[in-house]
């Protein structure tokens, strides 16, 4: 479901801008310059703090899905001055992507920590934009956005001390154990509880998340403390985990143990909802 929400606001913004640069000549030529390099609040109170955090949380990603991550922190506090991208039509500028890179981030990325839309220009440029600008204070930053990425970025530190000097099956025990104990599943009545159990941030604050968060929580915290992990996203409308132990690659479900008080889903053959799958190389 996830999938097919990006694709459809990547069109809808598509469609937008085009009508967008049709009505104004100029638009689809905004740039940034050095969009993904250049800052523009470096001299913000909040800056370094928030910047270290980001880049903590972030550092042992691949690449591409570093970088993704430390943009979507710095936006959630600093919205659109981060890239001085304050536009009368669309959410605030994350970050610019080729599209190798747009398509080597797992597409939950986008939606696991803020809400964001890939906008493809008719110009082949692509850029990541949140879904709706994101709202600063008198300080110029969104402070219920930084508060909740202190609790990821505590949070983080937290699972690296819970796995330091465990062997691989012990780390795995240890991150989806506390993964369960600090999150339950929403109730999918309400509409604002179900809307922030999307993000990361939100989720540990509200101690409710979905799917896409528990996945997304254990792949960092993973791959930050030596595990293999991956982001299973081939279910329809559900995400999960595989990890790699023992010599195979293994089926986590942290979000379906937590729904059944059980380890059902636990280093499984086969994903929660018994559909093939591909596995990744070894």
């Amino acid at each position: 479901m996830r999938k097919r929400l990006i694709k459809s606001l990547a069109m809808f913004c598509m469609t937008t801008c085009m009508a967008l640069s049709a009505q104004f000549p100029g638009y689809a030529a905004l740039t940034y310059e050095n969009e993904n390099s250049v800052c523009y609040v470096t001299n913000h109170p909040y800056y370094q703090e928030v910047s270290e955090m980001a880049k903590t949380v972030s550092e042992k990603l691949p690449e591409a899905e570093r970088e993704f991550l430390y943009h979507v922190c710095m936006v959630s506090v600093f919205g659109a001055n981060y890239k001085n991208s304050k536009s009368d039509y669309l959410g605030d500028l994350l970050c610019v992507l080729s599209p190798s890179e747009a398509e080597s981030i797992p597409s939950s990325m986008f939606t696991n920590y803020i809400q964001t839309g890939l906008v493809m220009w008719p110009n082949g440029r692509q850029e990541v934009r949140t879904v709706t600008p994101v709202p600063l204070n008198k300080d110029g930053i969104n402070e219920t956005n930084y508060q909740e990425l202190r609790l990821f970025y505590q949070t983080y530190l937290e699972a690296q001390q819970s796995m330091q000097g465990l062997d691989t099956a012990s780390k795995i025990c240890a991150l989806h154990d506390m993964l369960i104990e600090k999150m339950d599943t929403p109730s999918m009545h309400n509409l604002e509880e179900t809307t922030r159990a999307h993000g990361m941030g939100s989720a540990l604050a509200d101690h409710i998340g979905l799917c896409n968060v528990y996945s997304g929580m254990f792949y960092i915290f993973g791959n930050a403390n030596g595990l293999q992990v991956t982001i299973d996203h081939d279910h329809i409308n559900h995400d999960c985990n595989m990890v790699y132990v023992d010599g195979k690659w293994k089926y986590i479900d942290v979000m379906y143990d937590d729904i059944d008080h059980s380890t059902k889903y636990y280093l499984t053959e086969t994903c929660a909802r018994a559909k093939e799958h591909t596995k990744p190389a070894q």
